[in-house]
């Protein structure tokens, strides 16, 4: 059975950077694989279609609180292919779900408003094929 939880918890870990971030949300972008037409001047009543063999693992967004401690970390990071380890909250589960994979930090953000707390964001591109693990009971 599924098991649905809440976000809190969840991890993004970056091997040779040193950037440790008060990480806020995390969204995944689009996965997908290249749709290659096939149609043919011998094709009757509609396009014909087929999918590629490559996955596009697509990208990872990261919002965060604003460390500006850390701002020279996340520069000197740019461009850097790691290994990122993304785990999920682990909630009633054993041993929490994982996405591996190497992938570079290949842009930032930040906003800093007035009497509030100062945020930003990351991308993280997947640089070839992530590994998922499926948490254990």
């Amino acid at each position: 059975m599924a098991t649905h939880g809440v976000g809190t918890g969840c991890t993004v870990v970056l091997t040779t950077s040193a950037y440790a971030a008060s990480i806020t949300g995390v969204s995944q972008g689009d996965q997908s694989v290249p749709v290659i037409d096939t149609t043919h001047m011998g094709s009757a009543d509609a396009r014909s279609k087929t999918t590629g063999d490559l996955r596009d693992e697509g990208e990872l967004t990261i919002e965060i609180l604003l460390d500006n401690d850390l701002l020279g970390e996340l520069q000197t990071a740019m461009g850097t292919v790691q290994t990122c380890t993304l785990t999920f909250p682990k909630g009633a589960d054993t041993t929490a779900a994982k996405a591996v994979g190497q992938a570079a930090l290949t842009s930032h953000n930040y906003t800093v408003p007035l009497e509030d707390k100062m945020v930003g964001g990351y991308t993280l591109t997947w640089c070839g094929a992530v590994v998922y693990s499926d948490a254990v009971a």
